[in-house]
């Protein structure tokens, strides 16, 4: 019996024992894990968290499907109005076009040729004097473009007209008489012409092979060879007016200019044209048969040189004497000083975007973030193009914004995307009734679960989830 009851007092002993003993609790010394940083995606499901109240699980993080963030240029209309801030305080007026509004189109390499400008141009250009002077230089240059142009293309018609009727005279020739060697104006030239192996130019060529057929003794050839001789007359008087206002032309308006060399080739072969028909037209008098028409011609180009032809030459020199007033402005247009540098516009620009814009996203704030972007944005290789205008020079300065951004916070969007749920219309409330009374609990482990809640839910930002975090620790 003793026996027996000492065995039962060992069992009972021991079962007391195994009781009485205390099992170390299941999340003793775990941390809520306060290193995580915005923009983490925690991969999990709601329903594999026991503890989390249903009416908090719509704040959680549950990702659904892989999400890349592209650049959304946040700060693109901000730095174009800083941009346009600063052309407006630092240039004021195109020096160049007075008459063209300061927009972002300009290009990187105009607006430092603006900013370059000295204080005698820009002083003009306040006072409105610079713009007058423009304004009479486009005008002059329009009546030179318009009445050049006409006066010259009345002669080309006048021409064209002549040549037209040598052509009829040539067919006729060519139909009745048998002169098929005859080349016609306006054709493509044959290949000895081609080849630069023929004397030049048909008519004078044409006029010989006339006048050789009619010594045979057709006197209606000769008629014709009189007519084609008043004809060349006509053309010599064309290409005079013409040769004479191309070389004022040259002088007075084209002489500085890129096209200056072609110009006066040009008035050469104009020149030379005049001579050799002038050459060939003075062998003999114009015939009676001939005279009325030639006579008519030449009356309607001599009227036309003395009138509109003369015009033209004041013209030409009211356009010379508004040229020379703004070259003498441009001549010291750029002031050599080292504040206003031609360099100096990128780096000015760069500063003021630097100092006038405050990037919040960005983990680095305030004066580190700005002076930051300021060295980032002299090495930034996109911003190195002077080719590019000013919009955009001002698209690549926020695409540049945003990669310092996501440099700032390890490569991680500020503001991902993954989650697809209704976080942007409702108010993230993550104290409420279930978490106050598991971490105002006397048991450490519901603390603890408490603060593993606290630290699934989903913030607007980091200081929002470290101050939960800080407060119920």
């Amino acid at each position: 019996m003793k026996a027996i009851t000492s065995v039962y007092r060992e069992i009972g002993r021991g079962a007391k024992g195994f009781m009485a003993s205390k099992q170390a609790p299941f999340l003793a010394g775990t941390e809520p894990p306060l290193w995580q940083t915005p923009g983490k995606v925690q991969y999990y499901k709601a329903e594999m968290e026991p503890y989390v109240p249903d009416e908090i699980k719509w704040q959680l993080r549950m990702p659904n499907r892989f999400a890349m963030r592209a650049l959304k240029l946040t700060y693109l209309e901000r730095v174009q109005l800083e941009t346009t801030k600063f052309l407006s305080a630092r240039i004021k007026h195109d020096f160049l076009r007075p008459d063209r509004e300061l927009t972002l189109d300009l290009s990187v390499k105009e607006a430092e040729v603006l900013l370059s400008a000295g204080a005698s141009v820009r002083s003009l250009a306040d006072s409105g004097a610079l713009k007058q002077i423009h304004e009479r230089f486009n005008a002059a240059k329009g009546r030179v473009e318009t009445e050049y142009l006409a006066l010259r293309e009345h002669l080309a018609k006048t021409l064209q007209n002549i040549e037209a009727k040598e052509n009829e005279l040539y067919a006729f020739l060519s139909s009745e008489k048998g002169l098929t060697n005859l080349r016609i104006h306006g054709e493509a030239a044959p290949i000895l012409d081609t080849l630069g192996l023929t004397s030049g130019d048909a008519a004078i060529e044409n006029l010989s092979v006339v006048e050789a057929a009619a010594e045979k003794g057709d006197e209606s050839l000769a008629a014709i060879a009189d007519q084609l001789h008043a004809y060349i007359g006509v053309k010599a008087k064309i290409y005079e007016v013409d040769a004479k206002l191309k070389e004022e032309h040259v002088n007075y308006v084209v002489k500085e200019c890129g096209e200056a060399a072609f110009s006066r080739e040009e008035w050469r072969e104009l020149d030379a044209a005049s001579k050799t028909y002038q050459e060939n037209f003075g062998r003999r008098p114009v015939a009676d048969s001939a005279q009325a028409e030639y006579a008519t011609y030449i009356g309607s180009l001599n009227n036309l040189n003395s009138t509109q032809g003369e015009a033209l030459v004041q013209t030409f020199k009211d356009f010379e004497r508004t040229y020379n007033d703004r070259k003498a402005i441009y001549s010291d247009f750029k002031d050599n000083s080292e504040e206003t540098g031609i360099d100096n516009f990128r780096t000015e620009l760069l500063q003021h975007l630097a100092g006038s814009i405050v990037v919040k996203e960005n983990r680095n704030r305030y004066q580190k973030e700005q002076f930051d972007r300021f060295v980032s944005s002299l090495q930034y290789r996109a911003l190195t193009s002077k080719s590019l205008s000013l919009r955009e020079f001002c698209r690549e300065y926020a695409s540049m914004i945003e990669v310092l951004v996501e440099d700032s916070h390890n490569d991680r969007s500020p503001k991902i995307e993954a989650n697809y749920d209704d976080f942007g219309e409702k108010t993230v409330r993550p104290i409420n009734a279930t978490i106050f009374y598991y971490f105002f609990s006397a048991d450490r482990r519901k603390r603890t679960i408490a603060q593993w809640l606290l630290s699934a839910v989903r913030y607007p930002n980091e200081r929002v989830r470290r101050a939960y975090m800080h407060f119920f620790a």
